[in-house]
């Protein structure tokens, strides 16, 4: 997966998914979003394990 939709990803999460129900996790997406070095380890580890961002990526979402 390329690092410009797993920054959509994590946005996504950050502005829809947390807001109301986990503040920490919503801030940790929106900050791996801006990090490069953080978001191609997600994208390894995303194809590696068939994780919901691989799934998201595949249209699952986002």
């Amino acid at each position: 997966m390329d690092q410009e939709r797993l920054v959509r990803v994590f946005q996504h999460f950050a502005d829809k998914e947390f807001p109301g129900s986990s503040d920490l996790y919503a801030h940790l997406a929106r900050q791996i979003a801006g990090d490069a070095e953080v978001l191609a380890i997600a994208a390894q580890s995303a194809v590696r394990r068939g994780s919901v961002l691989a799934a998201e990526g595949q249209g699952g979402g986002a």
